[in-house]
């Protein structure tokens, strides 16, 4: 083997390692990076009949985490899920309306209360009245709650014509 093949195999090879220390140099500058991937520089030896002619650099591989990735594409589905169910709730809560005057346990305290002032005073066509109005808040009320859940399970499960 010359002298010249001699240099050549080493030129390659300080080539080779040169990119593989560019490669790291980028691993390490772009650390804080959370959209770079790591890269790994594979060799391979340079074969010329039965001598060795140095390295060259065969491929600069990104490393993955697959465990890592694969844990978050499940966690992001189950997020979906659950602002999905966040948003279909929230929406059952402004159906009820609890904590005004139109929410259903304060129809429901009124109409009860109605019925006791009948109590009081059976005889009272005001109070009989008053039973009634209220019995009609209720009974509304209902319809209106049954109407707002109804549209909201049609966004859920969307009717399809058979």
């Amino acid at each position: 083997m010359s002298i010249s093949s001699i240099l050549e195999i080493g030129k390659r090879s300080l080539l080779a390692y040169q990119s593989a220390v560019r490669t790291t140099s980028d691993n390490i500058s772009n650390a804080n990076n959370e959209y770079y991937r790591r890269r790994r520089v594979s060799f391979d030896q340079l074969n010329g009949g039965y001598s060795r002619l140095g390295l060259s650099v065969n491929d600069a591989v990104r490393l993955r985490q697959r465990f890592a990735e694969y844990q978050i594409y499940s966690e992001n589905q189950f997020l979906g899920k659950y602002q999905n169910a966040q948003r279909l709730l929230s929406q059952v809560e402004v159906v009820f309306n609890e904590g005004s005057e139109a929410g259903l346990s304060q129809v429901i305290s009124d109409f009860f209360g109605a019925w006791n002032d009948l109590a009081k005073d059976p005889e009272s066509d005001y109070a009989r009245n008053l039973v009634l109005d209220k019995a009609m808040v209720l009974s509304d009320t209902f319809s209106r709650i049954d109407g707002d859940l109804q549209n909201i399970k049609d966004q859920i499960v969307p009717e399809t014509n058979m």
